[in-house]
């Protein structure tokens, strides 16, 4: 998906106003709206919208010629074909201010009752925060598809999306194709656990049993989902998994079913309503 910066009028004149008063929040503008080449695109009106090819990661905006905030919640709508990925870049980038934690000065207040926002004001230390900002992008550039959604998480928002639908049929006509965007936060899993829940526990689904190898040969050999027992969701921060005790395999199917509810089913239940 290729797009192009479009500075309106009205987002320029407040980039200007920022020149000598907030240099730091300026610069920064100026900087990000040449990186269309690393994947990265601006769309504005009166302040930007910041989105790293499929994903938007911050509203930009000036409160007052001295302060700025950056907040996960989008003004309007946000384009078509993106996702809001803005809760995963916070959270990464919320990491990086370390130095930050112990602010005398009072140059950033980080808020994340409601979504993140994060208020920068002018002091001496603003600068550091706005190239803090700058190389978290080019650190989440350099690692590539962290900020797009895994094939797991997109099957699994697709089914649940079929469910609805056919929870809500009418007799109205049957339409495909319309363009939807399904807002999501992402939780990075660790491609080691995955190998050794798997070396432990093999390639059978743990509610069924099926074996994809089994049944298609080849081209099913090493396939299969992995569920985690405490959503990652809920966690909602980094930890350390077990991957024998907090992972198991299961196939798409079952993966889906206990995904179906808003609580997911356990393990034992759904194998229950199998026997049943």
């Amino acid at each position: 998906m290729q797009y192009n910066n479009n500075l309106k009028k009205e987002y320029i004149e407040t980039r200007e106003s920022l020149r000598l008063i907030f240099p730091e929040a300026y610069d920064f503008l100026v900087q990000i709206e040449d990186l269309l080449d690393k994947g990265f695109y601006v769309s504005t009106h009166k302040n930007l919208h910041l989105y790293y090819k499929s994903s938007f990661l911050f509203y930009f905006s000036k409160i007052s010629s001295r302060v700025i905030v950056l907040s996960s919640k989008f003004n309007g709508n946000i384009k078509n074909g993106t996702v809001n990925n803005s809760d995963y870049f916070f959270e990464f980038f919320i990491s990086k201010l370390t130095d930050f934690k112990n602010d005398t000065s009072n140059s950033l207040e980080i808020d994340n009752r409601d979504g993140f926002k994060i208020t920068v004001n002018h002091t001496d230390k603003s600068k550091k925060i706005f190239k803090t900002l700058l190389n978290s992008l080019f650190e989440l550039s350099e690692k590539g598809n962290l900020l797009e959604l895994s094939n797991e998480i997109n099957k699994l928002a697709n089914e649940q999306q079929i469910y609805i639908d056919l929870n809500n049929a009418t007799d109205e006509k049957l339409l495909e194709g319309i363009q939807k965007t399904i807002t999501t936060t992402v939780y990075e899993r660790n491609p080691k656990a995955r190998e050794e829940c798997l070396n432990h526990w093999n390639y059978n689904c743990a509610v069924c049993g099926f074996n994809f190898e089994s049944t298609y040969g080849e081209i099913g050999k090493n396939y299969i989902h992995v569920h985690h027992i405490n959503q990652i969701s809920t966690i909602k921060k980094e930890y350390e998994v077990n991957p024998i005790e907090d992972l198991r395999p299961v196939c798409p199917n079952c993966h889906a079913m206990i995904h179906r509810s808003k609580e997911p089913l356990t393990i034992e239940k759904l194998k229950s309503a199998i026997r049943k």
